[in-house]
């Protein structure tokens, strides 16, 4: 595959924010009632940020942002796909070097161990970082893992739901 070629960044750096957009994920057969897209909607999404003049950045930008407080450009926002998922990493690579944008993959460990078949396993993610618009983020061992939330016994996504501590009853 030819090597990914970026734009080059001459915006004005003079922003103090930027948007983070988080695709769970993103397959030609998106279920119906789930957060996926699919590959056409995703393009629309780039040709419509690409048209409107949006910057994609990379993580050192966000890094520098925060840590030094160095400007970002003009519209400038972060691209980021969920849970390592193989889907997502094959729908949008191509269009990744069409529109020349740039995106980080957020690897979920506890898949590629229990060597999922949906999952990005290590030479994908090796690949990914030859290819170019590729950044890899770690995301969680068992962040996606339901977790005790409730006096009931009822359950949770351990990121967004506090656990139940039933020694505390809270």
């Amino acid at each position: 595959q030819q090597r990914y070629q970026p734009i080059a960044d001459a915006r004005f750096r003079d922003a103090a924010c930027f948007v983070a957009v988080a695709y769970p994920g993103v397959s030609e057969e998106a279920p119906a009632g789930s957060q996926d897209i699919t590959p056409a909607a995703f393009e629309a999404h780039l040709k419509i940020l690409r048209e409107r003049g949006y910057t994609p950045i990379e993580l050192k930008d966000v890094l520098a942002f925060y840590d030094a407080g160095k400007p970002l450009p003009r519209k400038a926002i972060l691209t980021t796909f969920a849970q390592t998922r193989k889907t997502s990493y094959f729908e949008v690579r191509q269009l990744l070097h069409v529109y020349r944008w740039k995106a980080v993959m957020g690897v979920c460990t506890s898949p590629i161990h229990a060597r999922d078949a949906q999952a990005l396993l290590w030479p994908y993610l090796r690949n990914m970082l030859h290819l170019g618009p590729w950044e890899l983020a770690g995301e969680s061992q068992n962040g996606y893992h339901f977790v005790p939330a409730f006096s009931d016994d009822s359950a949770g996504p351990f990121f967004s739901t506090p656990k139940w501590l039933a020694e505390a009853n809270r």
